[in-house]
């Protein structure tokens, strides 16, 4: 029988070593227990064929609740894994902000990339948002889950983003306005973000809107003015929608 004991996070890197050099997996199952049977077959996949893990092999597992487990693989067929779980530990990689990131839907496949980036540095969860000059309209919202979970796994996170059903941004300023301490519009203005601007907020919500290619329109600012959001520039140059989003997105969760 395995023997499980918890670690502090001085200790985690000693035991597992770097979390670099050791493969993590986001699963929905329940990690209490001291053995874990993956069923998922495109994990499986993953582990076997891909990466070619073996039996006696160590991994971490993580399940969006802020814990993780290292155990070995004992058991490797083609339909189950099975791993005994040695250590335990609570993740403490998760930003103290927690960052709503509402993005606009960008072409091509420049919101997947968006939400890959916006999950490594940090986000609690991502919107998408359709505004006047939205290009794009469909999303494959597995895909992008999927996109999600791979990113939280490679950084070390502790959960996985929650990516929303799309809304327009009438809607999504309505909700910001309702929910969050801060909310943050990044348009082109004299007036930079800065670490003070996303220490305001007492709750350590903070919502963030980045525009779509074509930039905001003259109404959407003024609404924005209306709601009395902070109105802030990433400063003098012209980025790119998806460069500003994985931008403001560090910089509000880590500064």
């Amino acid at each position: 029988m395995a023997t499980v004991f918890s670690v502090d996070a001085r200790d985690w890197k000693r035991y597992t070593g770097s979390s670099m050099m050791r493969h993590r997996f986001f699963t929905n199952l329940d990690l209490s227990g001291e053995t874990i049977r993956l069923l998922e077959r495109e994990q499986i996949q993953q582990m076997s064929r891909v990466l070619q893990l073996k039996v006696g092999e160590e991994i971490i597992l993580f399940n969006g609740t802020g814990e993780e487990v290292a155990g070995r693989i004992t058991i490797l067929r083609a339909k189950e894994i099975e791993i005994a779980v040695s250590r335990r530990q609570q993740n403490t990689n998760e930003p103290a902000q927690r960052v709503v990131l509402y993005s606009a839907i960008l072409k091509r496949d420049n919101f997947e990339w968006v939400v890959q980036k916006a999950t490594e540095v940090g986000v609690a969860a991502i919107v998408p948002v359709v505004t006047e000059r939205t290009v794009k309209r469909g999303l494959s919202f597995e895909r992008l889950r999927k996109i999600a979970i791979e990113a939280a796994e490679q950084s070390g996170r502790a959960v996985v983003p929650e990516i929303h059903e799309a809304m327009d941004l009438p809607r999504a300023f309505a909700e910001a306005e309702n929910l969050f301490g801060t909310s943050i519009f990044l348009d082109f203005c004299d007036k930079s973000l800065t670490a003070e601007d996303c220490r305001l907020s007492s709750s350590k919500n903070i919502a963030l809107f980045i525009g779509p290619e074509g930039g905001w329109s003259e109404t959407e600012r003024m609404l924005a003015e209306e709601k009395k959001f902070l109105i802030r520039s990433l400063g003098k140059t012209t980025l790119r929608a998806e460069t500003a989003a994985i931008i403001a997105s560090y910089f509000a969760t880590h500064l």
